[in-house]
């Protein structure tokens, strides 16, 4: 995505029609956002995960992650994976903890910024 983003066009860049778009509230507010994605190989792809600056530190990724592993593992995908920006060390303490390793994708040079990890059971 471009930065700024056009609140009008939002929709159909992320191509949320296509995927498994969840947003998590707060008291009526937009407390976070994240998408399961489906790649080659029956692989399931968390993206576009964010929850706002001022509601991080409340458990809400935590929580938010955890609902889309819940509908990725119902879909029995054959893998799960997600891409976390190599500057961001809370995400990627997060990402571990539910069991996350970083790992390489097999025929892709990495995004550039970013680490490839896949859940390991």
């Amino acid at each position: 995505m471009s930065y700024p983003i056009d609140p009008g066009g939002l929709p159909e860049i992320i191509e949320l029609s296509r995927h498994d778009s969840r947003t998590l509230l707060l008291d009526d507010d937009t407390a976070g956002f994240g998408q399961l994605v489906m790649r080659p190989g029956g692989r399931l792809h968390l993206a576009r995960i964010i929850v706002s600056p001022q509601h991080r530190g409340k458990g809400l990724g935590r929580r938010l992650v955890g609902h889309l592993l819940k509908r990725a593992f119902s879909r029995q995908p054959a893998k799960i994976s997600l891409n976390v920006a190599r500057d961001n060390p809370v995400a990627i303490r997060l990402y571990e903890s539910l069991g996350f390793v970083k790992t390489e994708l097999q025929g892709k040079e990495p995004q550039a910024g970013y680490y490839y990890m896949e859940y390991e059971s």
